[in-house]
């Protein structure tokens, strides 16, 4: 496995538990995201999507939390130790 599809799971990963942890669904992060459709919202879940840096930054800063955040395998169990 490679470094880049570890990081897109863990992207991906990360997005589904903020999203859950924040009550959003793919229509509201979209519209934080400035009007992205749900459509264009349910492909960043896609195996094979692309991520580029931009459109990270434009997810962190709709949920409110740091680029590495998303990227970070570890970044459940530190969201957890954060909160306690």
């Amino acid at each position: 496995m490679t470094y880049t599809l570890k990081l897109l799971d863990a992207f991906r990963l990360n997005l589904r538990f903020l999203m859950f942890e924040k009550g959003m669904n793919q229509q509201d992060l979209g519209d934080k995201m400035g009007g992205l459709s749900r459509q264009n919202v349910s492909l960043l879940f896609k195996e094979g999507k692309e991520l580029n840096t931009n459109t990270i930054a434009r997810v962190a800063k709709a949920l409110d939390v740091e680029e590495t955040d998303l990227t970070d395998p570890n970044f459940k169990s530190r969201y957890f130790n954060k909160k306690d």
